[in-house]
């Protein structure tokens, strides 16, 4: 994470779920724990309904969800480059760049019409009503506060162009790792 920082990443520390990750939208660090309690480091970058794909080093492997969920309990590293750093909870009643990039990005991501600018600083009732709805549909926690899981999926699904995307895997048989 300080190599990530350094290169103006934010590096978020998760314990998620598949679905989750899938809603992210970015490729992620999975850490694989095992019975000798080593823990290896792999890339997941891409996704399907029954396997996902993973870069080990040079190597990329298509492993069975089924096979995948023997070795990883949720803990996860994202690199992320936040539209305002540093990342922070967003609530009404706040106001600044953080807040106006919070709008934009929720504007493009529904196409939504705000009674209020897109410049506004200020999180006022109707950015909180579109960050409602924006979790509604996205299954967050509905509570029209920003925090660090609405930050990323909006972010993933308003995702810059050239920034690393997690792939969907089309049904083909998945291989294990034997």
């Amino acid at each position: 994470c300080t190599q990530a920082e350094a290169q103006g990443l934010y590096c978020a520390t998760l314990h998620s779920s598949l679905a989750q990750l899938r809603e992210f939208g970015r490729p992620v660090v999975l850490m694989l724990g095992s019975s000798s309690a080593t823990t290896q480091q792999v890339v997941l970058t891409g996704i399907g309904a029954d396997a996902v794909q993973l870069q080990v080093g040079a190597r990329s492997l298509r492993v069975a969800i089924a096979e995948l969920s023997r070795y990883w309990y949720g803990d996860c590293v994202l690199l992320w480059h936040p539209a305002t750093p540093p990342v922070a909870e967003l609530r009404p009643g706040m106001r600044g760049p953080a807040v106006r990039a919070l709008r934009t990005q929720l504007l493009q991501a529904t196409g939504a019409a705000s009674g209020t600018s897109a410049t506004s600083t200020l999180f006022d009732a109707g950015l909180s009503q579109l960050v409602e709805d924006f979790q509604r549909a996205h299954h967050l926690n509905v509570d029209g506060v920003a925090g660090l899981e609405t930050q990323l999926i909006l972010d993933g699904v308003v995702a810059a162009p050239g920034s690393p995307i997690l792939q969907s895997l089309t049904a083909a048989p998945a291989a294990t790792t034997g």
